[in-house]
């Protein structure tokens, strides 16, 4: 008897050494903590390591500054997760309500002082280097926290590593004056500087540094795609996978004049003088943090821009040219590329609505708010124009581009359930902000690498997560359940009775996404799924419902895409009248174009 005790104690034993302590290179050690996924599986965590220094007082918005690397003496506890970025926390439980309400227990210090990354690895011996997923959180450039997305089952079920960093978010992040004093996309470049740590220090961990998927979702997403074209980025990752987000996104980059006008309004609010802007500058960097951030708290214009005009202390910048400029002219990384949208993205509009419905007024206000922003876009375009001593002045026609998305939209005959109508509007909307950017920026890469698109139409089964409406299917954020293996996190409540198709649906989109970071191929032979790669010959979509099919074009409109990357463009370019042209010229294009519409809507898009 006494030897089975003997192998209960050493048992215990082994099961409570720590962690391997790992060197880094001109920073220090660290120590992290195991993390059980399961009775028989663990993974391996170190939280909390600095990857740049605390962008502080005069360091607030500046480019990150990563050499020299922060370091430390002694021996770093790297077994809790440090200050995520400053941000409003109301817009945070707004925005993230899915893991907000799944981890309602999270207690997360919001601090300027958040240039951290956490490392997540299967426990056991490296035979051959592991592969990487680097995460990108989404939040619309104004929220998120890295601290949300616990990595293990990932790392420990599919024998990666996972990286997920914090990075500096709205005013904090991407405030510009506009010009080199502050160029702004400091967020971003927060990631370039997380992944150069990744390459410098992943294989300590265990892990390949030419094997590193840059993985993202919503601003993620669009930072995915903008890392793809930034000159900065080059070589840094080996894989792509942008969810619900891309750089072709109507919302992905934000207006200059936008920002100008931003700036001013802020310069007066806070008292600071607006000129020069190195004063401005030095006066926005002594404000209080906390009532820097109650004075920005609303505003949700901040986000990346194209500051290739201006540059950074370094002498450099991130974005030099429009993404799709970047895409057209073949300046951006051939990689392997993964990418897709959920059906209802925007259906958390409605959701907390006891109507759940839109009548025919609202249907049609919600397209006019659609035309509105066009036209918004296409004046400041004609004004940035004018700053660069361009001579005219333009209207735009929102009717007819309400008319147009009206007639492609509006089925026959009408609609009459209100209900069946917000599913349309949701469709809709889906396919304008989050589709027709993913489907086109596909196109681009499909020629230089395996490309492969998705809509994911899996409805969660589970009760009690986050009950849905039987009406709405699945929106913004959804597919992370299943992408991050949430029915194997440790750190759920243990009341959460996932429901068995879940967790096999968890098991597969896993699967299918570190093998497309193995192999370039999401589908592995002991998956019985068929996933076509997306080419211009054949852009192929897969279905990821409880199916996993690949679309046989009558469950996905693939002429929405079209729509929205062929004929709005043209559409916004017919309704634009500009007064340099005689009153004559203005009518007679307006005329011949109005044509066009009628004899394409008839020959070509809406039949």
């Amino acid at each position: 008897m006494r030897w089975w005790l003997l192998l209960v104690w050493l048992g215990w034993c082994f099961a409570a050494r720590p962690p391997p302590t790992v060197t880094i290179p001109g920073q220090g050690a660290v120590f992290g903590k195991e993390i059980t996924v399961s009775r028989s599986q663990r993974a391996i965590a170190y939280l909390g390591i600095p990857y740049a220094e605390p962008p502080l007082k005069e360091r607030r918005f500046l480019p990150p500054r990563s050499d020299p690397p922060p370091a430390w003496k002694g021996l770093r506890d790297a077994t809790f997760f440090r200050n995520a970025c400053m941000q409003s926390e109301d817009a945070l439980r707004k925005h993230d309500r899915l893991v907000t309400k799944l981890l309602p227990d999270e207690k997360i210090v919001f601090h300027e002082d958040c240039l951290y990354l956490n490392i997540f690895l299967p426990e056991g011996k490296v035979t051959d280097p592991w592969p990487v997923i680097v995460w990108l959180h989404p939040g619309d450039f104004r929220v998120g926290a890295a601290n949300f997305w616990d990595g293990s089952a990932l790392a420990v079920k599919q024998k990666v590593i996972v990286v997920t960093l914090g990075f500096r978010l709205g005013i904090f992040g991407f405030l510009t004056t506009l010009d080199n004093e502050i160029p702004g996309n400091n967020g971003l470049l927060d990631q370039v500087a997380a992944l150069d740590w990744v390459q410098r220090n992943i294989q300590l961990f265990g892990g390949a540094p030419s094997k590193v998927l840059l993985a993202g979702h919503g601003a993620g997403g669009i930072s995915v795609g903008l890392h793809l074209v930034s000159p900065l980025s080059a070589g840094k990752f080996s894989h792509a996978i942008a969810m619900s987000g891309s750089a072709l996104a109507p919302h992905a980059l934000q207006r200059k004049k936008v920002q100008a006008n931003l700036i001013d309004s802020l310069a007066v609010e806070l008292g600071c003088h607006r000129t020069p802007t190195s004063d401005l500058r030095s006066c926005l960097q002594q404000i209080d943090t906390r009532f820097l951030m109650e004075k920005v708290d609303n505003v949700d214009a901040w986000g990346p821009i194209l500051d290739q005009p201006f540059v950074n202390e370094s002498g450099r910048f991130f974005l030099a040219e429009l993404p799709v400029d970047s895409f057209q002219s073949g300046r951006f990384a051939k990689v392997p590329f993964l990418t897709g949208y959920v059906k209802m993205e925007d259906a958390w509009e409605f959701f907390d609505s006891t109507e759940n419905r839109i009548t025919q007024e609202q249907y049609e206000a919600n397209i006019m708010k659609f035309a509105q922003e066009t036209e918004i876009e296409l004046m400041e375009e004609e004004e940035e124009k004018m700053d660069e001593d361009y001579s005219g002045n333009c209207t735009v026609n929102t009717q007819l581009l309400v008319d147009s998305i009206s007639f492609y939209y509006s089925p026959h005959p009408p609609i009459v359930d209100d209900t069946v109508r917000l599913q349309q509007y949701l469709t809709l909307s889906a396919e304008r902000k989050y589709g027709a950017g993913a489907f086109r920026q596909a196109y681009f890469m499909c020629p230089h690498g395996p490309t492969y698109v998705y809509r994911f139409d899996y409805k969660l089964k589970t009760n009690g997560i986050m009950d849905l409406p039987d009406w709405l299917e699945v929106p913004h954020m959804f597919e992370l359940i299943f992408v991050w293996g949430m029915p194997y996190w440790s750190s759920l409540p243990s009341a959460t009775v996932w429901n068995a198709a879940d967790k096999r649906t968890a098991d597969v989109i896993m699967a299918m996404w570190t093998s497309f970071l193995r192999t370039s191929n999401p589908i592995q032979s002991s998956l019985n799924i068929k996933w076509d790669k997306f080419t211009a010959e054949n852009p192929a979509v897969i279905l990821l419902d409880r199916n996993f099919d690949m679309n046989d074009g009558s469950l996905l409109n693939y002429k929405s895409f079209e729509f929205w990357n062929e004929y709005y463009p043209r559409v916004t370019e017919a309704a634009k009248i500009c007064c340099n042209l005689t009153a004559t010229a203005a009518r007679t294009r307006y005329d011949f174009f109005a044509t066009v519409i009628v004899i394409g809507a008839n020959l070509r898009f809406f039949h």
